[in-house]
């Protein structure tokens, strides 16, 4: 009987033993010419087309068990609040001035960092996604995914790019316990209309695939695979008390929002009705 992660625990393609000395003491394990960043190159687990977990083959579920295990036990190398200031990629982040951490919200006014004459009594904009999966998923599952979908890549690519150098993967972001977070949405919404909160509202979560929107959005995920249905009527209700909470000027789907270059940064999410339910929520 397989887990919530579909793998049934017992490795036939890969030998874990092979890759744990890597995954804990190698800093850079991710990189492609090392023996963990092979497996998550030929895994294919990020960009814009990657499989859902429901299409994974066996080698991509191990894969993914492999690091997943190493994470939550403590045992795959990442880097340290000292490393970088904690809030290294909060820089530009749009975030009310005098924040109450015990209420999660601030007080009066939203403050621009890049632009500080921007001043707002409300957040900006709410961009809406779906996590595109069967539900039920752990939100440790889904902090695994987020590591290697959305921080992997872009380590990969250099950043944070201050000294030119690679560094070993930091999100900046902690929860209350002081485990790293890497998850890309500030809320996730369960079909029950349960929320969870992942990240805070002065933290830019790598949701939308454009930096300008991020540092300015709360990102906002509806538990399921939308493509051809709708959410639960209790996601929906959820998901209108969160945006009367906020007071965003604006509210738009993941598949509206377009890269520097025109591209749209997502082909169908939330899914497919996104035009049918979104007047239900007020967009």
């Amino acid at each position: 009987m397989k887990d919530r992660l579909g793998f049934s625990g017992e490795f036939k393609i890969l030998k874990p033993s092979d890759y744990k000395e890597n995954l804990n003491i190698n800093p850079l394990w991710y990189l492609p010419d090392s023996p963990v960043g092979k497996l998550l190159e030929n895994a294919g687990f990020s960009g814009i087309d990657a499989k859902k977990p429901i299409d994974w083959s066996s080698e991509q579920w191990e894969t993914f068990h492999l690091i997943h295990t190493a994470r939550i036990k403590g045992e795959l190398a990442l880097g340290t609040k000292e490393e970088f200031p904690a809030n290294f990629n909060d820089d530009d982040r749009w975030c009310p001035e005098d924040w109450d951490y015990k209420r999660n919200r601030g007080i009066n006014r939203f403050t621009g960092k890049e632009n500080t004459s921007v001043q707002k009594d409300h957040s900006d904009l709410i961009v809406v996604h779906h996590t595109n999966t069967t539900p039920g998923y752990s939100l440790e599952f889904f902090n695994t995914l987020a590591m290697l979908r959305l921080y992997v890549p872009e380590f990969i690519k250099g950043f944070p790019t201050y000294d030119g150098k690679f560094h070993p993967l930091n999100s900046g972001h902690y929860s209350r316990d002081g485990k790293m977070q890497f998850h890309g949405y500030h809320c996730y919404i369960r079909q029950s209309g349960v929320m969870q909160r992942t990240l805070r509202q002065d933290e830019t979560g790598f949701h939308a695939g454009s930096y300008p929107i991020n540092i300015r959005s709360t990102g906002i995920v509806l538990d399921g695979d939308f493509t051809d249905s709708m959410p639960t009527q209790n996601q929906i209700s959820s998901l209108k008390l969160l945006i009367n909470y906020l007071e965003p000027d604006n509210i738009i789907a993941h598949q509206e929002v377009k890269d520097k270059n025109g591209n749209r940064t997502s082909h169908n999410c939330p899914g497919g009705k996104w035009d049918i339910w979104k007047r239900k929520i007020g967009a």
